[in-house]
């Protein structure tokens, strides 16, 4: 996941520092240190957040989904 979303902000000129929001939807919130530890590591400064436990995800087996919001810095997209 971290790997990803790094890669995808990165394309766009951004970084985690630029992310302002996130959605968090995960199977199983007895895991919910889990994903605290690898969004400490990810996110240096964390953005608003919300969690949410859901029965299932959309890809099968999937136990957690991130949606992140970022605030591209203009220049670093050419627009």
């Amino acid at each position: 996941m971290a790997a990803r979303s790094r890669h995808m902000l990165r394309a766009e000129g951004a970084s985690p520092a630029d992310t302002v929001s996130t959605r968090t939807f995960v199977t199983d919130l007895s895991r919910l240190a889990e994903y605290g530890a690898v969004r400490a590591e990810f996110f240096p400064a964390p953005p608003t957040s919300v969690t949410v436990e859901v029965s299932a995800l959309f890809r099968p087996g999937a136990v957690i989904e991130v949606e992140a919001v970022a605030a591209v810095p203009a220049a670093s997209t050419g627009r």
